[in-house]
């Protein structure tokens, strides 16, 4: 059996492995698709849950629990892409400035 430790060491192994292998195939940045798919889906969300909440309260009188998680939900996304696109541009900056050392 492998105790945790084992399993550390292993995994560490395989990763500097894995690293030494992939340094000779530099990726390309894929922030750009990511902003770009993140907006995207925002953008399409937004009118959709607008609308979804007009005729949910212009038809009931009033809006529901499942409401409400829509719109956090919903809400959710924008912190998100701002998160996800500034830390995929801090990796790319520093891998462009590790390639220049």
């Amino acid at each position: 059996m492998h105790n945790s430790n084992t399993i550390t060491l292993e995994l560490a192994e395989s990763s500097k492995v894995r690293a030494q292998l992939c340094a000779s195939y530099p990726k390309e940045s894929q922030v750009l698709q990511i902003k770009i798919t993140s907006s995207v889906a925002i953008g399409l969300t937004i009118p959709i849950v607008v609308a979804r909440l007009v005729a949910r309260f212009t038809i009931s009188g009033r809006l529901f629990g499942d409401d409400l998680v829509i719109v956090l939900a919903s809400v959710s996304n924008i912190p998100l892409f701002d998160y996800l696109s500034t830390i995929f541009a801090t990796l790319t900056t520093r891998k462009q400035m590790n390639k220049r050392l």
